[in-house]
């Protein structure tokens, strides 16, 4: 996918981490197909709706690298975001897609540090948070 151009990669000490090229032509369908077989599209839309001010939202975790652990692990960035009403949220997601989800909220400032030191694909909203 890296020579199709689908992913770019950098070197992060003797790890090597892949991103999806949101530039790609396919980014937008891909995208969307990974977040309907995870289930995750209806949600996000949803949730980003009702929330607060929702930036983006980024999968992270073994999700984020291709393998289904049974976890969906999430960085929420935004302001001021309703934390109760995401895990309300949340905890009615788990029934629906059989999968334990976790969440992190950052802060718009935060967030390109947070997003560094970890391997993420975003699923909603803006890319500039990378």
């Amino acid at each position: 996918m890296e020579t199709a151009g689908l992913l770019s990669s950098k070197r992060q000490g003797n790890k090597k981490i892949y991103r999806a090229n949101t530039l790609h032509p396919l980014f937008k369908d891909l995208n969307s197909i990974l977040r309907k077989i995870v289930g995750i599209d209806s949600i996000i839309e949803k949730v980003a709706l009702k929330v607060g001010d929702l930036k983006a939202a980024y999968l992270t975790g073994n999700l984020a690298r291709g393998i289904d652990s049974g976890t969906i692990e999430l960085i929420l960035v935004g302001e001021d975001l309703d934390h109760s009403y995401i895990t309300s949220l949340v905890k009615k997601a788990e029934k629906l897609v059989n999968r334990s989800i976790s969440f992190t909220i950052v802060s718009s400032a935060t967030a390109p540090d947070q997003l560094k030191s970890t391997q993420q694909l975003l699923i909603w909203g803006n890319p500039k948070f990378k």
